[in-house]
């Protein structure tokens, strides 16, 4: 299974560079952590909670931690721009390191493609589950009546069977897959909920999202998929 990418994580990491500017100052300030929130309860919490929240959001790849780069962006340049303007905020290379940190995370995750991830969870290839495409000789028990599908492919999560018998949408069907070398057990068993139906002519069958699975079934699957995937 592939993992997320790399740079999204080094790129995520750029934000400490605020909880370790606060804690540099105080410590050439000689005040203790108590004393520095005494003394300045929201700079503690502009600079340091919100980078961690912040940095955690864009490495979980969620909407949340890309919307709260650009609000974290937004309001950082404007109190850094207020310090400016109020000759506050000590050395003006604070000001730089803060700008060269935006401008190069905001010139990563803004990327078409870096932005996508964030925002079509379907691109996010490292959640999704090993699948193994085959065409093994299946059974199928709709409740009254045995079929013989073709497994198409199979993951940890479900299956889709090849077959004309559809069975209705969300109705629970009973899933048996011989296998073809041994993983702890001859035949897979599991029940499951029918999640969709394709009707296509190239494509007829069912997909199965598997909803009972003992532990001896789930490991041999398991083997099975990382086998062959």
């Amino acid at each position: 299974m592939k993992h997320r990418p790399l740079v999204l994580i080094l790129a995520s990491f750029l934000f400490l560079f605020f909880p370790l500017e606060w804690w540099a100052g105080n410590y050439r300030e000689h005040l203790t952590f108590a004393q520095s929130l005494r003394a300045d309860f929201f700079g503690f919490f502009l600079s340091a909670i919100v980078p961690l929240i912040l940095m955690a959001g864009l490495m979980r790849v969620s909407r949340f931690g890309w919307y709260s780069l650009i609000c974290f962006a937004v309001v950082w340049g404007a109190r850094d721009a207020h310090h400016l303007a109020r000759f506050e905020g000590g050395s003006p290379w604070t000001v730089v390191g803060h700008l060269l940190v935006f401008a190069i995370s905001l010139f990563y995750f803004i990327h078409p493609r870096i932005r996508t991830l964030y925002f079509d969870p379907k691109q996010q290839w490292w959640k999704t589950k090993p699948r193994y495409v085959t065409h093994l000789p299946a059974l199928c028990f709709d409740g009254m009546n045995w079929h013989y599908p073709i497994l198409a492919n199979i993951s940890q999560g479900g299956c889709f069977l090849e077959t004309p018998h559809m069975p209705a949408s969300e109705s629970t069907v009973t899933v048996a897959i011989p296998l073809p070398e041994p993983h702890g057990v001859a035949v897979l068993r599991a029940k499951g909920l029918v999640r969709w139906v394709s009707r296509d002519q190239n494509k007829t069958g069912f997909g199965v999202q598997f909803t009972e699975l003992d532990r001896k079934n789930r490991r041999a699957l398991k083997r099975l998929v990382y086998a062959n995937s």
